[in-house]
């Protein structure tokens, strides 16, 4: 077996995120039997999916992320498919990116360097993307168009949708 450890530069591996296909996970989450998701709903969480990735190639070496419940779920869904995860994360990252579910569970001190990290991944999201990941756990987040978290700002790459009743107004 031959291991390729070609360089690539943080803007190719940004291009490689927004060309994921994520159509799977975004059928899975709207067809999940304890908490599915409208088709906005599901679209709107794979954008914040996108740019979660995007800050985990470029601060996970060095710092945590912590994605919000949206995300998480799209992660969750990601992850299901393993073999599609792991060739979707050596493709955008060059490795692995780990999942660790206990965060946040291990105690006060835990659960209070989860929420510093949160914080700092909601920073984060503003800096880079424009995006108050904040405002995206209120219920009145418009998931259509939602000014409040920047949605078609991730939401950006223009390509067609696998089915005709899948298109996006951006």
């Amino acid at each position: 077996m031959t291991v390729s450890c070609e360089a690539v530069s943080a803007d190719e591996r940004w291009r490689r995120i927004d060309h994921l296909d994520l159509e799977p996970m975004v059928s899975q989450l709207i067809g999940d039997e304890d908490k599915p998701m409208s088709l906005a709903e599901a679209d709107h969480a794979v954008g914040l999916y996108r740019a979660f990735l995007k800050l985990c190639v470029r601060f996970g070496d060095t710092e945590p992320i912590a994605p919000n419940k949206a995300i998480d779920a799209v992660w969750h869904a990601h992850m299901s498919d393993t073999a599609k995860y792991r060739a979707d994360c050596d493709y955008v990252a060059g490795r692995f990116l780990d999942h660790w579910p206990y965060a946040g569970t291990m105690g006060p001190d835990d659960e209070r360097r989860l929420q510093e990290t949160f914080s700092r991944t909601c920073d984060l999201m503003m800096d880079h993307f424009a995006i108050n990941l904040r405002s995206t756990e209120h219920a009145d987040c418009d998931l259509n168009d939602c000014a409040q978290c920047g949605f078609t700002k991730v939401v950006a790459v223009d390509r067609p949708r696998p089915r005709p009743d899948r298109s996006i107004t951006a």
